[in-house]
């Protein structure tokens, strides 16, 4: 078996943990390996494993051997997607508001990886040095609006959890372990849903290095359509720029510092870990991340196992 061939069922493997069958242009983007290659190489080495019997195709999709009934679960996703879009939507035309707010990101592998129970994870880009007030003035807002995450209500609601201030954008010291791979498609499929200060190019900057060790096409977010992304209007623009404009130099450092030590109160009180060695909580002014059931050292188990055998 060629290499190229292995690093495609490599591929496969990961993907096929979330139930996600892959067209031949996903395989080309998605491709485990640190060397490009071609379409035609990916195409070619694709219709051998079907040959071969390691894969299988129907309709667009291919898939792992006796896998055919993940290409119905995946087509039967495109209605959930579409109604998680619109709560996503909602939300981020009250999140662009927020002062300092920067970008909003649709994550957590949001078109692999979404299911109809399941909320909706966003990360949010502040301005430097303003994270305590983005997150503060977020949570306030979708609670009033009833959007944000509660314990016994979690479908088809938004999840604060991942706020991030935009000089502190490289995801790579999130890493576990080497390679942490659903942290790295997790990078690879963010989804710029609002990003009027064009911050996915400072995004691109801070990881293309450390993504394409892993991945042959480096890092270049998927395109979202003008008809999905959220954009600013009069209206938003004017508040946050009134309010940045107010809350600038010495007096917005004293707010900044405020809404922190409020917030850290609380967070404390909850008792979490921490910046914890399994970064599952991180806690400081770069970056505020609460994913107390962080799986990836368990998909990561899952998908050595699946390619050892």
């Amino acid at each position: 078996m060629t290499e190229t061939a292995k690093h495609i069922l490599a591929t496969f493997q990961y993907f096929d943990i979330f139930d996600y069958p892959l067209t031949k242009e996903e395989v080309h983007d998605f491709l485990w390996s640190c060397v490009p290659r071609s379409r035609g190489d990916i195409e070619k080495e694709l219709e051998d494993l079907i040959v071969s019997g390691s894969l299988e195709k129907k309709y667009a999709f291919y898939f792992l051997l006796g896998r055919e009934n993940i290409v119905e679960v995946r087509r039967s996703k495109d209605w959930i997607l579409e109604k998680k879009l619109k709560v996503a939507r909602r939300a981020v035309k009250i999140l662009r508001f927020v002062p300092y707010i920067r970008a909003v990101f649709l994550c957590n592998q949001f078109t692999v990886s979404t299911r109809d129970e399941s909320d909706v994870d966003v990360v949010i880009v502040s301005a430097q040095k303003r994270i305590w007030v983005v997150r503060f003035f977020s949570i306030l807002l979708l609670a009033l609006t009833r959007m944000r995450i509660q314990k016994k209500q979690r479908r088809d609601k938004i999840c604060l959890s991942f706020f991030v201030s935009v000089d502190d954008l490289n995801m790579s010291k999130l890493s576990i372990e080497e390679p942490d791979i659903y942290l790295i498609y997790w990078t690879k499929l963010l989804l710029p849903l609002f990003d009027p200060y064009d911050t996915q190019k400072y995004f691109i900057k801070q990881n293309k290095k450390w993504i394409e060790k892993f991945l042959g096409r480096g890092l270049k977010l998927k395109d979202v359509p003008d008809v999905v992304k959220v954009f600013d209007n009069v209206f938003s623009r004017g508040v946050r720029n009134f309010f940045e404009k107010a809350w600038s130099g010495r007096y917005g450092d004293t707010v900044q510092y405020q809404l922190k030590e409020m917030q850290y109160k609380k967070i404390q009180a909850k008792g979490l870990e921490l910046n914890d060695a399994e970064k599952k909580v991180i806690v400081n002014d770069g970056m505020l991340k609460f994913h107390e059931n962080d799986r990836r050292l368990q998909y990561k188990k899952d998908w050595e196992q699946r390619c050892r055998t």
